[in-house]
């Protein structure tokens, strides 16, 4: 409990935090660039031969940033765009946040 609610919630703002509902966030946490470089870090492992062939290909990401609607359709066209130009890809990408998320992908 707080006296003064605004004022206290534009304090953290100030300081680089942000408001989801009533979840409170950092800079950085409503984006999925980690995520994006840890799919691409392993494309281009198992585009070189840095796994055991396989017919599919999925991926777990660990993470802890807050995903809304809008950014799970941001982060699957930018999957989309990165996977597309492999020869090998992942066919899922399930990243672990608060929730578990699967991600389709077919290139």
């Amino acid at each position: 409990m707080v006296r003064d609610e605004k004022g206290t919630k534009k304090k953290i703002e100030d300081c680089g935090g942000t408001f989801y509902g009533e979840i409170l966030g950092t800079e950085g946490m409503d984006s999925f660039s980690l995520i994006l470089q840890a799919l691409q870090k392993k494309l281009d492992t198992i585009n070189r031969g840095g796994y055991v062939v396989f017919e599919h290909y999925d991926l777990f990401i660990f993470s802890e940033i807050y995903i809304y609607d809008t950014l799970k359709e941001q982060a699957l066209e930018s999957m989309l765009e990165i996977s597309e130009n492999y020869e090998l890809w992942f066919e899922k990408v399930i990243v672990s946040v608060p929730g578990i998320y699967v991600f389709l992908i077919y290139s």
